[in-house]
């Protein structure tokens, strides 16, 4: 932007914090948009569509409406702005993608009622399910998936390992079993 239209905007960015005249504040956009957007062009590490350069130039001008003063460059306010916009897009995208890698999100198709997201969000429940139980009930739940298995040696109890009478050993079993059959849709055996 060039020094007398630079200076001309700032002098009406100071009229507009006295006024609060939305119309003046919307030609002092105008006549800065091209500019911003030509800013943020260069500021992004990305190809932006038309519409995500247009969002992002009111963001800035909001910014440099915020943070002006009459005795600051407006060109160096308006690049400021473009950088800082800029930042918070890339610092948005990466917590996104960091959220996703930790949820997994990437990983299954997020259609609602798929069948992978309800046996994710399944396995979620289950494993969160385990780590609540005391130290000895997990290894009943771990011989109660296990008892969902094909092979007879998965069938074989882990009495010894929890340490806990059989007669509660068994009932926690069969309560988990009924956990377990019920997070995946199944009809609990009334056994």
């Amino acid at each position: 932007m060039n020094t007398l239209k630079a200076s001309r905007c700032s002098k009406l960015l100071f009229k507009y914090k006295k006024s609060k005249d939305v119309l003046l504040r919307n030609s002092i956009y105008e006549r800065s948009k091209n500019d911003i957007i030509k800013y943020l062009k260069v500021s992004s590490r990305k190809p932006l569509t038309d519409l995500e350069l247009l969002s992002m130039s009111w963001d800035v001008f909001l910014i440099c409406i915020e943070k002006h003063s009459p005795d600051e460059d407006y060109n160096l306010l308006l690049i400021n702005a473009a950088h800082t916009v800029c930042n918070r897009e890339r610092a948005q995208e990466k917590k996104k993608k960091k959220h996703e890698r930790n949820v997994g999100a990437g990983k299954y198709p997020e259609k609602d009622n798929s069948e992978s997201v309800i046996i994710r969000d399944s396995l979620i429940a289950m494993k969160d399910f385990r780590n609540s139980l005391p130290k000895n009930y997990k290894s009943v739940f771990d011989d109660c998936l296990a008892s969902f298995g094909e092979d007879t040696r998965s069938h074989q109890s882990r009495i010894a390992i929890a340490k806990i009478p059989a007669h509660r050993y068994y009932e926690a079993k069969k309560l988990m079993k009924w956990f377990t059959q019920y997070l995946f849709g199944r009809r609990a055996d009334t056994k």
